[in-house]
């Protein structure tokens, strides 16, 4: 009888034991589908890191790219700048000399010009030369 006793209490502890063992074995289940979900959640992050990695790389490519037009455009635009003034001081310059040869009666293209049509009309085949040239 006691042997009865005994095996009723061991299969009362054998079953008492695999319920815990199924209740441990669920919330073992559940966490290694929380880490499976965590891990695809992370993958997918690390995923759109890389991206927003690449597409910063891109932007800042760009960025340097128009930087250097930017500076390029700065110096032709500095170097067009001293073109026009170094053209404006020449034809300041040259307006100063004719100006100046006008009042001399000296040179310059307006006397010239006058002289050339003075000699035309005394020498129509000139005239008609000059305007040809």
């Amino acid at each position: 009888m006691q042997r009865e006793i005994d095996l009723r209490e061991t299969a009362k502890a054998l079953a008492d034991e695999q319920q815990a063992h199924d209740e441990q074995k669920a919330i073992i289940d559940a966490l290694n589908g929380r880490l499976v979900e965590a891990e695809q959640t992370l993958e997918q992050r690390r995923a759109d890191v890389l991206a927003a990695t690449q597409t910063c790389a891109s932007v800042q490519a760009e960025q340097r790219n128009a930087q250097r037009n930017l500076d390029e455009l700065g110096n032709r635009l500095r170097r067009m700048a001293g073109d026009l003034a170094a053209l404006e001081h020449a034809a300041t310059s040259a307006c100063a000399l004719g100006k100046s040869a006008d009042r001399t009666g000296r040179g310059g293209y307006g006397s010239g010009r006058a002289a050339g049509e003075n000699a035309a009309h005394r020498d129509p085949d000139r005239g008609v030369r000059t305007d040809r040239e």
